[in-house]
Parts: C-alpha cells; structure tokens; sequence
C-alpha cells in the first residue's frame, strides 16, 4: 500500500456528536471531516464494523484503560466484545471522553491511523 506522508491531526470530543458543520474547506478537509463524522455516526449506533472501517488496517487504538489494539481486525472484534456487553448501552457519560486521532491519506483515501480516547474527571476541590 502506498502511504502519503500527509497527516493531520485531530482532537475531537464525542460530545459534538451533532454533525460537524460543513466550511468552505479543501477536498482533503472535507474529506477528513467526512472520515470523523461517519466514525462518531458509528459510534452512536453502536456499529462496530463501521467503526473499523474509518480506520487504517494497521490502526493503532488505545483506550484509557490500558487496551492497545494495532489492527482493524482486532478493533472491530474489541467493539463489537465492548457493545455486547450486558448493560454497556444503556451506560450515562457524565464527563464526555476526548479522541486524538491521527489521519492519514492512503491511496487517496483519508483513514484514522492512530486513536486515543482519553476520559477526564473533574479533580476534586
């Protein structure tokens, strides 16, 4: 696969789920808005194929509690583990996670190459 050295990267926060709007922006930005929009979509609807596929084969994906998974197939595996789970749906956020992604152009595709999700917690007074 050829890689293009083109990367970007974004913080994100799950809590913008609404879409994100549309700018007067490039056809990479657009693009890579596309990418993360379809991801956070996913994610709403607890679709963990469709997660997987914003994300490069060799993805690296790492979540606050020490997971690191490093392939596409094992992060669609992990998810559709993580959304089986007894009462996992029915969960309430109180503090929304942040995601750092990384993206990357792959054969003239955008692709989520690196993920962190980071939970933070209020410090106490």
């Amino acid at each position: 696969m050829r890689r293009n050295l083109q990367t970007i990267v974004l913080a994100l926060t799950v809590a913008f789920a609404p879409a994100i709007k549309a700018q007067t922006a490039s056809t990479d930005e657009a693009a890579v808005r596309a990418v993360v929009t379809r991801e956070l979509a996913a994610w709403n609807a607890f679709d963990a194929h469709a997660i997987a596929a914003c994300h490069t084969p060799n993805v690296t994906w790492q979540n606050p509690f020490g997971v690191r998974i490093t392939s596409r197939d094992q992060l669609e595996k992990f998810l559709t583990n993580l959304f089986n789970r007894p009462g996992y749906r029915s969960a309430k956020d109180t503090v929304p996670p942040k995601i750092t992604e990384v993206l990357t152009k792959i054969d003239g595709n955008w692709l989520i190459s690196d993920s962190m999700i980071m939970d933070e917690y209020p410090r106490p007074k």
